[in-house]
């Protein structure tokens, strides 16, 4: 049951900012696949292409997805 819940992802293009969810396109398992990007509270941003991302399977659903990304160059 937990073992497609996380997946790493590489994000593939940055996103832009004229919708009210932060969304950008990931990859994963050869997919290319639109995900919400998490922020912490009060925070917004794009995450840049080629960053790594955790992606989350939300309810177990590998086709709603959320992603926690970040760069190990870029803090």
């Amino acid at each position: 049951m937990f073992r497609n819940l996380l997946r790493w992802a590489r994000i593939v293009s940055p996103g832009t900012d004229d919708k009210q969810f932060a969304t950008q396109q990931m990859e994963y398992r050869g997919k290319i696949a639109d995900g919400l990007i998490v922020f912490p509270y009060g925070l917004h941003g794009n995450v840049p292409a080629d960053a790594l991302a955790l992606m989350f399977a939300v309810g177990g659903d590998p086709e709603n997805r959320a992603a926690i990304a970040w760069t190990p160059k870029d803090r």
